[in-house]
């Protein structure tokens, strides 16, 4: 099995700052994950749903930071709940980073097995959905052999401005701590202030997707390598059926659930109400060049992985569309109803979903979800 990513011996033109070496390790490395993902079972992408089809329950969510992962996060706990399914839940604290505290830490460590609360030896769950860094090898041994994974990305840029926010990184960025930089000033030099990787949340600013979704980025050695990024977004690309983008978030959702046979009220979310903070807003392209350059990896796995939803979406039926009309007509009454589920889609009987389904509130009280 040949892939066309491992180096030749003869051929070292991996940049100067590239040791050949490194390199090479890692892509076998990603090597041997992308063979062992490709003799597993996979859930097959389907133009439109089977008829008579039977819900998909065995499904991961890798929940990447400041990419909408909290709305999913909640529709997953709803589906869960919904079908009674077999959670993976973190041992410690509320994620698979383990048991340090991930705001105190450079890098949180990525999954392992004893992050899983498992009550039984070979314990195989049905969903898995909480953060985490992820491993594929790892996250294997507790789910089935055919589970469906899924993640979702964002345009690189704003999920930076995002998770600097979130994490207060200018301030910690800042000389002794006491005022906080400005985001020019961190792009315009930003190995003076990430200093190494070593300040507390600095992984998430730097290939902070690609870190969530187990890039082997801790060194400088691999982390812009060209080829060391295609190969593991070669083996992303296996590992996963479908990279959900939240720019395009209606139609990835409908497609994920034409893939799973679930039904429309799965998937309705309650749309975030996002935060304010002073450089949200900016759009400067000199910095958001500074950016591309700074978190290569992540630019590159969100240009792959749009091109191909989109390819996705424009192959899809009419029918697909007008789910995704309906879908919308659906979301406005998440509010009028107070909650995704007290939304009632009343589908026609053996028919697909249409634009014009009627939607009403069900008077059944809504169940706490834990």
């Amino acid at each position: 099995m040949q892939f066309g990513y491992l180096p030749d011996d003869n051929n070292t033109q991996s940049g100067p700052a590239t040791n050949v070496q490194a390199r090479t390790t890692v892509l076998r490395s990603i090597y041997n994950l992308t063979k062992a993902v490709m003799s597993r079972s996979r859930v097959p992408v389907m133009d439109k749903p089977k008829p008579n089809c039977t819900v998909y329950k065995h499904v991961v969510y890798v929940k990447i930071s400041e990419t909408g992962s909290t709305m999913f996060f909640d529709v997953m706990r709803r589906f869960a709940l919904k079908y009674s399914l077999a959670r993976a839940l973190p041992r410690f604290r509320m994620h698979f980073y383990g048991d340090e505290n991930v705001a105190l830490i450079p890098r949180p460590a990525k999954i392992k097995q004893r992050f899983v609360r498992i009550d039984r030896p070979q314990q195989r769950f049905d969903v898995m959905y909480h953060h985490m860094v992820f491993d594929g090898d790892i996250v294997s041994r507790v789910m089935p052999r055919d589970t469906f994974y899924v993640t979702m990305l964002r345009y690189p840029w704003a999920q930076f401005k995002s998770v600097l926010n979130k994490y207060n990184l200018l301030q910690k960025y800042a000389p002794g701590n006491d005022t906080a930089i400005e985001l020019e000033q961190f792009l315009e030099n930003p190995y003076k202030y990430w200093r190494n990787g070593s300040v507390r949340t600095s992984a998430f600013s730097r290939n902070g997707m690609m870190m969530e979704l187990g890039f082997p980025d801790e060194t400088e050695d691999v982390r812009n390598d060209d080829l060391v990024i295609q190969a593991y977004i070669k083996y992303l690309e296996q590992r996963f059926g479908l990279v959900m983008l939240v720019e395009f978030l209606d139609q990835s959702l409908i497609l994920l659930r034409r893939m799973l046979c679930w039904e429309m009220e799965d998937i309705l979310y309650t749309p975030m109400e996002g935060n304010n903070y002073p450089f949200k807003g900016n759009k400067d392209q000199k910095l958001i060049s500074a950016h591309q350059k700074w978190s290569k990896a992540d630019y590159a796995v969100y240009r792959h992985f749009k091109e191909k939803l989109l390819g996705l979406i424009n192959k899809q039926p009419a029918e697909f569309h007008d789910e995704v009309l309906l879908f919308k007509r659906a979301l406005e009454y998440v509010k009028i109803c107070g909650s995704p589920s007290n939304v009632r889609i009343l589908r026609r009987k053996g028919k697909p979903y249409a634009s014009d389904d009627v939607i009403n509130c069900s008077s059944q009280p809504v169940r706490k979800i834990t």
